[in-house]
């Protein structure tokens, strides 16, 4: 039944190549999802490109060809006719089952829309699935990252005008019930945060200075101290190192580049394991 859903789906995307994109954004190789998860992992797939005009592909495979995975998740996406427009929008999240290695590649605007901060935050969030085998529920939340990344980046744009935002920090953006935070409302929070703890500190300073009592005599406020001999003695220097980095990419908004073995430029290409 499997092979007969994936016939079909391939000879969709016979038929639609002509358009220059490839609907079968789910190819699942490696045989990890059921018939019924494949089906609705796709049409999320869809629901994301009608929605954003971007594509996420997601492909499961047992090996690369002796290729690195990146390399191999670039050359997968570029020859399959993957993405969005004319520069091909979109981002491949790729698991090689031989390796247990996944890494997300993107292109296009997914370079800007996605620095290595953000990919690394977002798998993080799925490779605790990846490893007990829940390879679903990994995707879907990988899917509904992806879909609050392109939404974030999409209300940037359009609060300030003529000067879209692409780089932001992504961990956080949200808060804890998933609410976009803006920075407005996070420099408030901030604020009545210092207030409370300025409270909290001034308070223990009063109470502490309530132990003082009255003195009467002058001789009361003299202390008998004995000096015999004064020295100063070296005893060692400590000296400390920072390390600078020197990374091509800086801060949170960065995003490392490479180019597959058609000429494209992709973002990502950090291999992980699980």
């Amino acid at each position: 039944m499997k092979r007969f859903f994936m016939l079909l789906t391939v000879l969709a995307c016979v038929c639609v190549s002509a358009l220059g994109y490839n609907l079968n954004t789910v190819v699942d190789s490696a045989d990890l999802l059921s018939d019924s998860e494949e089906t609705a992992l796709l049409q999320k797939c869809e629901n994301l490109y009608a929605a954003h005009d971007f594509q996420l592909v997601f492909h499961t495979t047992y090996g690369t060809d002796g290729q690195p995975i990146h390399l191999y998740a670039a050359d997968f996406y570029d020859y399959n006719g993957y993405g969005y427009g004319a520069d091909c929008d979109g981002i491949i999240f790729v698991v090689d089952m031989q390796e247990r290695e996944y890494v997300t590649v993107t292109t296009g605007k997914g370079i800007n829309y996605f620095s290595d901060y953000t990919i690394s935050a977002i798998e993080d969030g799925i490779v605790s699935d990846l490893s007990e085998g829940e390879f679903y529920d990994a995707f879907l939340d990988y899917a509904d990252s992806v879909e609050n990344q392109l939404a974030y980046v999409k209300k940037q744009s359009e609060v300030i005008d003529d000067q879209p935002v692409y780089e932001f920090d992504y961990v956080q953006a949200y808060d804890y019930y998933g609410d976009y935070v803006t920075s407005g409302e996070k420099l408030m929070i901030a604020a009545v945060i210092a207030l409370v703890i300025t409270g909290i500190v001034l308070g223990v300073m009063v109470a502490s200075m309530k132990t003082a009592r009255k003195k009467n005599q002058a001789a009361d406020y003299v202390q008998d101290v004995n000096l015999t001999r004064v020295s100063d003695v070296y005893l060692y220097t400590t000296e400390r190192r920072r390390k600078i980095q020197t990374s091509s990419s800086s801060g949170n908004g960065g995003s490392s580049t490479f180019r597959g073995s058609s000429g494209t430029s992709h973002g990502g290409g950090r291999a992980g394991k699980f």
